[in-house]
């Protein structure tokens, strides 16, 4: 065999000896059915909803993969033992929270990404301590501001990807302190007026640089004079001849639409009106259980934004829209009764932020069935109440005093039969004659007619018992 193909195949078997052992060797014993390559670690495809806890990993490795899993939260504790980890991607998880602390041990991470998951918001320290970041994307998340200090530390920043968000805020500042910036994607926002600082230190002596802008409702007014006047000045961006630069496209007003910044001959076409209130319900008057709605109108450019809602109960129902709204209120109660505010905001003709209020009243009035049913409930209460107090007080007072008037008219009539007595026995030893009989035979009279009263007292009392019986 000749000896030059025999040091062939030696020199294939020893690299497929030195594949076959560096291929899960170094991986952790927590990560054995992950793939382990020199310094690299891949746990994609897996199943993974957390990492395990207290692994000590090797720190030659440098690159990490955790693509597709079920990461929901990103906790402090993760990497903390990567120091050495240059690449992290987690893209395609489930990720929602991560917190702030997460990458604070990662000093070395240049390139992290974090597309393709469910976060809402980042932390603005969350990088402040990644002083060698380069890469970051933040791709097709569900973000809708980032803070100006989110990036203000990264002074090596080259590439940045927020595409596909839900974006309305970018801060001003965000990437004045990096200087190497050379690509930029942020398409597919909610954004409407582009900031010349994103741009003024981009890196235009790369050999490549990117800057996508489209697919943004970019309001073409005069608060885009300042990025307007800019763009003249730096031809490389609104006088580009290649791939690569999107230049923003007017999504309002109507006449500018698909129009692109370059093409706008002059600063004058981008104008501001003031924002005014041009209609509104005054008072609303109604009765309960009535279904009512409060309109109010406004107008200017850009379009104000329009809201009605109650001014002592903040976390009451309210309506908001772009030029008007109507504010539908259903069953009304007299408890919705009160003060509304109508608010406009907008602009001034300057393009400075400015808002103007109305107040409309709303007056419920109860029902006339309502009131005559509170009537009758209320007499039905009362008779109720007085039917009680007055079996209350037979029951409890009259047979008291009849027992009181019959013990008394006792001790009278024991008082009459001993006086009878005593004159009987005067009228049969006379002392002054025959005047004495006619007294006795009167008040015989009248002990007979006490006597009477007595057994009238005793026959009510006894009713009066039947009765409690």
């Amino acid at each position: 065999m000749d000896s030059t193909l025999w040091n062939g195949i030696l020199l294939l078997f020893a690299v497929a000896c030195a594949i076959t052992s560096s291929l899960g060797a170094d991986c952790p014993t927590e990560f054995e059915n992950c793939t382990c390559l020199q310094n690299t670690l891949t746990c994609s495809l897996k199943t993974y909803w957390s990492l395990p806890k207290a692994v000590v990993f090797d720190l030659s490795m440098t690159y990490y993969h955790f693509d597709h899993n079920n990461f929901t939260i990103i906790k402090s504790t993760y990497f903390t033992n990567f120091v050495s980890m240059s690449y992290l991607s987690l893209r395609e998880n489930k990720i929602s929270t991560i917190e702030e602390e997460s990458f604070h041990n990662n000093l070395k991470l240049s390139h992290i990404d974090l597309s393709y998951n469910r976060l809402e918001y980042l932390s603005v320290n969350l990088f402040k301590r990644l002083t060698s970041l380069q890469n970051i994307y933040l791709g097709n998340n569900q973000l809708r501001r980032i803070e100006t200090d989110l990036f203000t530390h990264l002074t090596t920043l080259e590439v940045v990807r927020i595409n596909n968000n839900k974006l309305e805020f970018l801060g001003k500042d965000v990437f004045i302190h990096s200087p190497n910036l050379r690509e930029l994607y942020l398409e597919s926002n909610n954004l409407e007026i582009p900031e010349k600082n994103w741009l003024e230190s981009f890196n235009t002596t790369a050999k490549e640089y990117f800057v996508y802008l489209d697919d943004n409702p970019w309001s073409c007014d005069c608060r885009m004079k300042e990025f307007f006047l800019w763009g003249k000045n730096h031809p490389w961006f609104t006088k580009h001849d290649r791939d690569g630069i999107s230049v923003p496209k007017c999504h309002s007003p109507y006449v500018l639409r698909g129009i692109s910044l370059a093409q706008i001959p002059s600063e004058e076409s981008l104008f501001c009106d003031n924002v005014k209130i041009t209609s509104h319900d005054h008072e609303v008057k109604t009765t309960e259980q009535q279904s009512i709605e409060l309109s109010c109108s406004a107008k200017g450019y850009p379009y104000p934004t329009v809201t009605i809602s109650r001014t002592d109960q903040p976390a009451t129902t309210s309506a908001k829209s772009k030029n008007d709204t109507k504010l539908q209120i259903s069953q009304v109660k007299v408890s919705d009764s009160g003060i509304y505010v109508c608010k406009a905001s907008g602009c001034n003709d300057e393009g400075i932020s400015r808002a103007v209020s109305i107040n409309i009243k709303l007056t419920v009035y109860r029902n006339p069935g309502s009131v005559v049913t509170i009537v009758l409930v209320s007499l039905f209460f009362v008779s109720i109440v007085l039917g009680v107090a007055v079996w209350f007080y037979r029951t409890k007072y009259k047979p008291k005093a009849a027992y009181d008037r019959l013990t008394n008219t006792h001790y009278d009539v024991t008082d009459v039969a001993t006086s009878a007595m005593y004159n009987a026995e005067s009228i049969h030893h006379p002392v002054s004659g025959a005047p004495e009989i006619k007294s006795v035979e009167n008040r015989y009279n009248h002990e007979e007619l006490e006597e009477s009263d007595s057994e009238d007292v005793v026959a009510e009392y006894t009713k009066d018992t039947e009765f409690l019986v």
